[in-house]
């Protein structure tokens, strides 16, 4: 049961964690971005150069990166030679030749979680141009030379993701919902099932409900491959064509195993839904593939692109599983379990889950404080970045649900120990204890599917 004691301690780590943030000088690393470039944005040059050097904060895969060049009359090259510089955190691009005026030169990196990053330089080439002389006049001994009107260079250094692909990230937020709303119903009808009150799978809408949750599942997952894919392809080439190079790189490989995974989980999960039940084979099977899903879930967020990746990305599995025994119970409980089972089994079962939220919430709290100082080792960016508001935002809603989920269950435990109610009166507080913690539970998801695309600094 979830006691004050889970609550305090709760608040005992958070606060641990923030009071070890001061003392941390340690900053944790963002998404990877532009220190360096020759030519500089702003520069003029007298001759044209024949390459564009730009340096990078980490290393930079050959395989990730693209590049154009912009013309003062509009016109768009794409940048198709380069090579790594004087490390491999330097990408040196091989200009077109005859540049003059104004130019603009931009480049694009797919990060090591997925997200796309690119900036771009301007700067002027003073290509100089000759007055028509008469032979034998005094012009003619001396030629003046006429420079260009040095023209407007673009300020602007990075750009967001949205600018530098079709995709706006409203629809990518939304997708990264989806996913995590399939998460949050098919787990919480697998523990239902297996650890709270089987045959949860024979009621109608529990199967509604895990049907709902592969099909999230498989669907996002395929859509957010078929998004990258966009993402890197070059303008010229078709969707199709860049599709069989999505392995190329390790975010398209983890990508494209996430939409395998979750399409082997809805081909596993078939049978059982149409059986209500999950047999021996069926939970062996899940036991290989989840994880599975998991770790390449992990990859697509800040576990893989942020410090200490080979702790964040398991530690980032475990969150998102205690949240989906946590929120999706909690769900299952609400809807499917409480209003199909007599009042005395649908008690036992409420005891039950609380005592495996109760583990899933030491587990989420746990991660949630590791994660927090992975990607936040200086208290600074906690409370002056939006990823570090967003996150507190979310480490409240969690606090207050774990308060209001020990004060529901003490105050349902003491009335069924005193007297115990009419079967209607039981499952009606039975229900009441449940729905605020699930609807905040529902925001949670919102907020951990936009924490996904922020950079913590």
């Amino acid at each position: 049961m979830l006691t004050r004691r889970l609550f305090l301690f709760a608040v005992t780590v958070f606060s641990a964690v923030v009071s070890l943030s001061f003392f941390t000088s340690n900053v944790a690393l963002a998404h990877n971005n532009q220190i360096d470039s020759s030519p500089k944005n702003g520069d003029t040059l007298a001759t044209a150069p024949t390459t564009w050097s730009v340096s990078f904060a980490k290393s930079v895969p050959l395989n990730s990166v693209s590049g154009e060049v912009i013309t003062s009359d509009g016109t768009r090259t794409p940048l198709t030679q380069f090579i790594h510089g004087s490390s491999d955190s330097v990408i040196v691009f091989t200009l077109p030749t005859g540049l003059a005026g104004s130019v603009t030169t931009r480049w694009r990196l797919v990060g090591v979680d997925g997200h796309i990053v690119s900036g771009r330089v301007g700067f002027v080439v003073q290509a100089s141009v000759s007055n028509p002389t008469v032979p034998g006049s005094i012009d003619s001994q001396t030629p003046t030379t006429l420079m260009p009107a040095e023209p407007t260079i673009l300020p602007l250094q990075e750009i967001s993701e949205s600018e530098a692909t079709a995709v706006s990230e409203p629809i990518r937020v939304s997708l990264r919902s989806l996913q995590y709303l399939g998460i949050i119903l098919l787990g919480g009808m697998l523990v239902s099932e297996l650890a709270i009150a089987g045959g949860a799978m024979t009621v109608p809408l529990g199967r509604r409900f895990m049907i709902a949750g592969v099909a999230l599942l498989a669907g996002s997952s395929f859509i957010q491959t078929l998004v990258f894919n966009n993402d890197i392809k070059e303008p010229s080439e078709s969707s199709l064509s860049s599709l069989f190079s999505i392995f190329s790189s390790t975010p398209g490989a983890m990508l494209a195993t996430k939409t395998i995974a979750s399409v082997l989980l809805a081909a596993i999960l078939f049978r059982s839904i149409q059986e209500g039940v999950l047999n021996k084979s069926t939970q062996l099977h899940l036991f290989l593939i989840v994880p599975m899903f998991l770790i390449t879930l992990a990859y697509g967020g800040h576990s893989r692109s942020q410090s200490l990746p080979w702790l964040g990305i398991p530690i980032d599995a475990l969150h998102v599983t205690s949240m989906a025994v946590w929120v999706g119970g909690l769900i299952a409980m609400l809807l499917i379990v409480i209003p199909n089972i007599p009042h005395d089994r649908a008690l036992e079962a409420f005891q039950r889950f609380s005592s495996l939220a109760e583990k899933a919430v030491i587990v989420l709290v746990v991660t949630g404080a590791i994660q927090l100082l992975r990607l936040h080792s200086g208290i600074t960016t906690i409370f002056t970045s939006s990823h570090g508001l967003l996150l507190l935002a979310k480490v409240s809603i969690v606090v207050l649900m774990l308060r209001l989920a020990a004060k529901n269950r003490n105050l349902l435990m003491r009335k069924t120990r005193d007297s115990l109610p009419s079967p209607s009166r039981l499952r009606a507080q039975l229900m009441r204890s449940t729905l605020i913690e699930s609807a905040m539970g529902t925001l949670v998801i919102v907020l951990t599917a936009t924490l996904v695309a922020i950079s913590p600094t």
